[in-house]
């Protein structure tokens, strides 16, 4: 993983779940990945119900910290 991978995954991990779960309640987290060809995707996950969860996978490559949270932000409204 690259530096600015790092930091992708950090920016995620902590500013962007907590404003994630400040907007919905039901969310468990929000992950950044990075597949090997390179791909980065960001992983938001929901609570349903006790038997399972619902996650929603958006692709983020390339993208800059302010794109990654309107990316994620379409996906959460």
């Amino acid at each position: 993983m690259t530096d600015v991978q790092r930091e992708k995954e950090c920016f995620v991990r902590h500013e962007l779940r907590d404003l994630l779960k400040a907007i919905d309640s039901n969310i468990l987290t929000a992950e950044y990945r990075v597949t090997p060809t390179g791909e980065e995707y960001v992983y938001i996950t929901w609570f349903r119900d006790e038997e399972r969860d619902y996650t929603v996978k958006r692709n983020v490559t390339g993208n800059s910290l302010i794109a990654i949270t309107r990316d994620v932000l379409e996906v959460v409204e």
